[in-house]
């Protein structure tokens, strides 16, 4: 019995030494059978994402817009690339000018570093496995060799910095021509005179150039008269009870004949107002309060509608009938004077244009007031669009009109004043970029390119989101002598094509 008793227990044993060793065993089939199905999968993976690096290259050199290159890059990865739990994008541009080195070969370099995070299907601390999360990596290079379209037709708008301090001797400046203000119209004059001809064996010019001059606003000469307008829209729920009248609703060329302490009595008293009327009590009520807020000037970024403003972009608020910001510079007594420029010639928009002369009015203008550049882009962009052929033209005019490159560069001397925040809030309400979709067709686009006269446009943050390559489209031109230089050589990368496209990698 007790020899029984022995066998069994030693039985029991082996057993139990069995189901260890068939334990043991089992951790490197287990490991085995992990890193098999786990490695496979990221070394598929991994394919998918150097495949992924590789058409995101390719896409972002195409497309050559540094500032939306990272998201487009990330986009084909999670396009490519299945369970990811994070991704991590670098795109480098890189430019190599044309010289006599690189057989005046111009070219665009776009590398994709791409990283992805996974989480592991049967990550274990007993069986070998991969960890817990695992980092895969791709990298790509293309690059792009640009030619330049030599026989397209070019619409260029120039909006131009007329503030008063355009009127300040150039730094270093000496001669004859030593403001800012006539070193642009010397190079207005010049470029006028470059690209307002006809191509070689043509008698037309086709080409046609347009300037519109701002200050914190933007005058059109109507009927020999000079007329202040916004381009904005505004909005109806700012300030709510200092009027039942919105901004929108008041007459604000009515009131640009008043005096303010007439225009506060009204507000007080309706028997005081110019009718003794009810809505002229109330309008006037809606005008103190704008009045009150900057020193009577009407440029207040509270009152702005972001949204609205770019929607109706295209829409000439001057010849609204329903809008009435506009008033007649020079019958203007209540507003800013910073807003206006009246002495001399003033200022005002020549739409597009192929005849020289009438560009040459431009050097009769005077300077003067504050700065709102948005007001000028605005008003830029409506110019463009009246480029349009009528709707009576032929299709080969239409045509023609949308096989065009349509060219805006800004010129300013000086940041934003006396607000900042307008031009920023307008471009990160879509404008420049909804500007480019409006214009964009199969044959022609519209190129925004920004100069600093004697000035860092490439600091400014609204600029650098309006224009694709910042590193490319804003120019600081600190040389009098260079500026007409640097206005030729955006409109010639305004008339770069797309280029052949290679990928390296």
């Amino acid at each position: 019995m007790m020899n029984q008793n022995m066998n069994m227990h030693s039985l029991g044993n082996q057993k139990g030494i069995a189901a260890v060793w068939f334990g043991l065993t089992l951790i490197p089939i287990l490991g085995m059978s992990f890193l098999a199905l786990e490695g496979t999968r990221y070394i598929q993976e991994t394919s998918r994402l150097r495949d992924a690096a590789q058409a995101a290259a390719l896409a972002v050199t195409i497309d050559d817009k540094s500032n939306l290159a990272d998201a487009m890059a990330t986009r084909y990865v999670e396009d490519y690339v299945r369970d990811i739990d994070s991704v991590d994008i670098t795109t480098t541009r890189t430019y190599e000018a044309p010289t006599e080195d690189n057989d005046n070969t111009e070219k665009i370099q776009y590398q994709v570093e791409a990283v992805t995070t996974h989480s592991t299907w049967f990550a274990s601390t007993l069986i070998p496995s991969f960890d817990e999360t695992q980092d895969l990596a791709g990298q790509a290079l293309a690059i792009k060799y640009p030619y330049y379209l030599g026989d397209k037709i070019v619409d260029v708008v120039l909006v131009t910095d007329f503030s008063g301090s355009m009127n300040w001797d150039w730094s270093g400046a000496s001669g004859d021509v030593k403001t800012k203000i006539q070193t642009l119209k010397l190079a207005v004059s010049e470029l006028s005179s470059s690209i307002l001809v006809p191509r070689e064996g043509e008698t037309v010019v086709l080409n046609r150039l347009a300037i519109v001059p701002f200050n914190l606003r933007v005058q059109d000469k109507i009927n020999g008269n000079l007329f202040a307008a916004s381009q904005l829209r505004y909005r109806d729920d700012y300030h709510e009870s200092a009027s039942p009248r919105t901004y929108e609703q008041v007459n604000w060329r009515f009131w640009s004949r008043q005096q303010f302490s007439d225009i506060q009595d009204c507000a007080d008293d309706v028997d005081d107002c110019p009718d003794q009327r009810n809505g002229q009590h109330q309008q006037a009520k809606r005008v103190v309060d704008v009045m009150n807020i900057n020193d009577k000037r009407l440029e207040i970024p509270e009152y702005v509608h972001y949204s609205n403003s770019v929607d109706d972009m295209f829409n000439n608020k001057i010849v609204d009938p329903d809008l009435r910001f506009h008033f007649k510079s020079i019958d203007n007594v209540l507003y800013h004077s910073g807003m206006t420029m009246t002495s001399g010639v003033g200022h005002y928009v020549i739409p597009l244009t192929n005849d020289t002369e009438t560009i040459a009015e431009m050097q009769g203008m005077s300077s003067g007031g504050n700065t709102a550049s948005y007001q000028g882009i605005l008003r830029g962009f409506q110019i463009l669009d009246d480029g349009r052929p009528a709707d009576s033209a032929t299709q080969e005019e239409r045509d023609e009109y949308d096989g065009k490159i349509k060219i805006m560069i800004i010129l300013s001397d000086g940041q934003e004043f006396p607000y900042t925040s307008i031009l920023p809030g307008l471009v990160d309400a879509g404008m420049c970029d909804d500007a480019r979709s409006h214009f964009l067709t199969e044959d022609g686009n519209l190129f925004i390119g920004v100069i600093g006269v004697d000035f860092d446009a490439t600091q400014q943050n609204g600029f650098q989101k309006c224009v694709l390559n910042p590193d490319e489209d804003i120019i600081d031109v600190r040389k009098r002598e260079d500026l007409i230089k640097k206005i030729e050589e955006l409109i010639e990368k305004g008339s770069r094509g797309t280029g052949v496209s290679r990928l390296y990698g």
